[in-house]
């Protein structure tokens, strides 16, 4: 949904509300996050204070633990 960015890991359903449609020349139509949206919807997942909606981030949080146990 959205281009690039940490938004790519959360669950698409999120997203509703805070896309835009994308008309292109030959009538194709795009839906994509509204990167002029951002801090609504981060203010909308702080909000939510939901778990779940960061299931997708487990690997990072994972790798980060990694590099941590390496430095100490």
């Amino acid at each position: 949904m959205a281009k690039s960015g940490i938004e790519n890991l959360f669950p698409e359903k999120l997203f509703e509300g805070f896309v835009k449609t994308i008309t292109r020349p030959r009538g194709q139509e795009n839906r994509e996050f509204d990167a002029g949206e951002k801090a609504a919807f981060e203010a909308f997942i702080l909000a939510r204070d939901n778990p779940a909606d960061f299931v997708n981030f487990e690997p990072l949080v994972q790798r980060i633990r990694e590099l941590n146990e390496k430095v100490e």
